[in-house]
């Protein structure tokens, strides 16, 4: 999973979805889909790029806290950690969150393998590759806590 989340080889990683499940204020899930040009894992942290005015962002911001899904090692991984908002500029429309690990689940199972969730196609490589490199040469300038 580290390996898939590192921030290297992006254009052998596009598809790869991530969910963000964050509870808002009246419990309710809001998800985000993440590219792996909106996050970067080192060591048991996290740090991330949303948009700014999305509900899912405004659910972080009042839980700190949230779980990522990612298809990985024939299961699906669970990241839980602990976030703050930090002040990293990612771009604009953007903001930069920093998450402490607390627990990582490999779920499996047996009798079946997972081998992929919800992905996608971009209609321009290039130009999100560009933008992905971006915002993770950014995230990469945050000093390790």
């Amino acid at each position: 999973m580290r390996a898939l989340l590192d921030g290297s080889g992006l254009k052998s990683k596009i598809g790869v979805t991530v969910l963000l499940v964050v509870n808002d204020e009246a419990a309710w899930p809001r998800v985000a889909s993440l590219s792996v040009g909106e996050l970067l894992v080192r060591g048991d942290e996290v740090l991330m790029t949303l948009w700014e005015r999305s509900r899912t962002t405004a659910a972080l911001r009042a839980a700190r806290a949230g779980l990522l899904h990612v298809v990985d090692g024939g299961g699906i991984v669970r990241i839980g950690a602990g976030f703050d908002p930090i002040d990293v500029e990612t771009g604009a429309g953007r903001v930069t969150f920093r998450g402490v690990v607390e627990e990582v689940e490999l779920d499996v199972v047996p009798y079946a393998v997972v081998t992929h969730g919800i992905s996608f196609e971009l209609t321009d490589p290039d130009d999100a590759i560009a933008r992905w490199e971006q915002q993770l040469d950014r995230l990469r300038q945050v000093p390790v806590r």
